[in-house]
């Protein structure tokens, strides 16, 4: 029993010693909770903003027009346009679905001519509702089961409702019938996400695995050459890398409705950050179990402000900042723009802050690694 306490006690020391591994087990769950905690979002708040086209001209028509601005927990309405003519709701119609395509408002509710004497008559009213159905995880019941306070508040009004909606969903952006879904779907996560941490996995063991101070005594090189020679010859790997995947995913059914160079940038751009990152990280350990310890945390950490659990726009003011420094805020949305919307690269927003953090980390690697004690 005393042996086993002392090897227990032993065991202890060497975790007590290293401390990378300590700030790892403790800081990111800590963190993970915090950043969780100060989000905002994720009740059930004004989930929809909708625009209202009143078609009918009697007084049903506007009892739901009513019930929609009632329905303050689930709808917030941005417009609402009666119409008497088919010149008007023509007009109507095209602003309002300008309004759907520019992601301003998220349904288009329309009240039918005839409603007020489809009440009045007990039959079945239809009313129509379009709704923005190009999301990944969109799903048809989830407008739907929003409209079910407005239909609350209409009964509340008129002491009773059974109508049909009509449900139009619009598709902005989506992968065609025919292609592979699940990949196309995943690909726009999956595919920056596996080539940034391999090739910073790798990466993050390039100055570890050799020794040093004899290399540059025997090639007279600098430790500015060290780096930049790394920097240059892996990012050549992660380009082979890149070309590999995209073309085998494209062998697979990757479906690209921008650009195939402009979507093979961003995954050549998610493998450059990935080595500037497994750099920075190699030049501040001495051991490869350091390298691979602190390559988890960075990883995580990244994953954890990528906006993949939760969306920027819900994040704290300051972990928003973090986020958007940081390679997935951009290489993401730059992935499903290119390839589900078809858009460009957008150099300004995302391109030009990947190369800029891109290089902050390579001369910051210079830096530390200039002042960094050489063993023999």
């Amino acid at each position: 029993m005393s042996r086993m306490w002392d090897l227990i006690k032993k065991e202890f020391g060497r975790i007590k010693s290293d401390r990378k591994g300590l700030v790892m087990l403790f800081l990111f769950p800590l963190l993970t909770v915090i950043i969780f905690g100060f989000s905002s979002g994720g009740g059930y708040e004004i989930a929809y903003t909708v625009g209202i086209i009143n078609q009918d001209s009697g007084a049903h028509g506007n009892n739901m027009v009513q019930a929609f601005y009632q329905a303050n927990t689930t709808m917030t309405v941005y417009s609402n346009i009666t119409t008497t003519n088919v010149t008007e709701f023509q007009a109507a119609y095209s602003a309002a679905y300008q309004l759907l395509r520019d992601d301003i408002i998220d349904m288009i509710f329309i009240i039918p001519q005839n409603f007020s004497q489809m009440v009045d008559n007990g039959s079945n009213p239809i009313v129509i509702l379009y709704f923005d159905g190009s999301g990944m995880l969109t799903s048809i019941n989830d407008p739907y089961l929003a409209l079910t306070e407005p239909f609350l508040q209409f009964k509340l009004i008129e002491g009773d409702f059974n109508g049909t909606v009509l449900m139009m969903p619009y598709i902005e952006y989506d992968v065609p019938a025919g292609w592979n879904q699940i990949l196309n779907y995943m690909a726009a996560v999956m595919l920056p996400l596996i080539i940034l941490a391999t090739s910073m996995n790798v990466s993050s063991l390039s100055v570890v695995t050799e020794l040093p101070l004899p290399r540059l005594l025997l090639t007279r090189a600098t430790k500015r050459d060290m780096i930049i020679s790394k920097f240059i010859g892996y990012s050549l790997i992660t380009t082979v890398q890149g070309l590999t995947v995209f073309f085998t995913a494209i062998a697979f059914g990757l479906y690209i409705a921008g650009s195939p160079i402009d979507l093979l940038i961003v995954l050549l751009l998610a493998g450059l950050c990935g080595v500037s990152l497994g750099i920075f990280v190699s030049t501040f350990c001495t051991t490869e179990a350091q390298a691979n310890q602190l390559f988890i945390g960075v990883f995580i950490f990244l994953t954890l402000f990528s906006g993949s659990f939760i969306p920027i726009s819900d994040m704290p003011a300051a972990f928003g900042v973090i986020a958007n420094v940081l390679p997935f805020a951009h290489i993401l949305p730059l992935y499903e723009n290119i390839a589900l919307r078809g858009f460009g690269l957008e150099f300004v927003e995302h391109v030009v802050p990947l190369l800029i953090f891109c290089a902050v980390l390579v001369i910051l690697s210079l830096i530390i690694f200039r002042f960094r004690k050489m063993e023999v």
